[in-house]
């Protein structure tokens, strides 16, 4: 890992810095030049390839300049940078925001109290935010 930069968060460091970084912006150089019409040619299986439904929601990124190499750079990049375990701490109502040494309350204001996975001191927390920031009323939430 990259060493954190004065002013930023211990465990933080500048993902730009990275080789993981520098590999993603060479591909994109060699990609600068492509059309999505030879990509779709050289590749008739494409367009099922890269799209992916989640729920009712589609994602089909088949139409951007991106390839099973972009993807790997993605892949890597978000490793190096821990996304997985970022996503597993927010969710966990861990500490992540370094600014305020607190947790993210996303997920907790939207769950509610007792939400399975969420800390009962995360969810206290987000519905103290939640009511303060919205006069005593949430709209739409959970916490009312």
């Amino acid at each position: 890992m990259v060493a954190a930069e004065p002013g930023r968060a211990a465990g933080a460091f500048d993902i730009s810095a990275t080789e993981e970084w520098a590999a993603l912006r060479r591909h994109t150089e060699e990609l600068r030049s492509s059309h999505l019409r030879d990509l779709f040619d050289a590749d008739p299986g494409r367009a099922d390839r890269f799209t992916t439904t989640v729920g009712d929601l589609a994602v089909d990124w088949s139409r951007q300049i991106v390839t099973d190499r972009t993807v790997e750079l993605l892949l890597a990049l978000a490793e190096r940078a821990g996304v997985a375990e970022r996503i597993a701490a927010t969710l966990a109502g861990e500490p992540v925001n370094a600014t305020e040494g607190r947790a993210a309350l996303h997920t907790a204001l939207r769950a509610g109290r007792g939400a399975v996975g969420t800390s009962s001191e995360a969810a206290s927390e987000a519905a103290a935010v939640g009511v303060a920031a919205n006069g005593g009323l949430r709209p739409g939430g959970a916490l009312r």
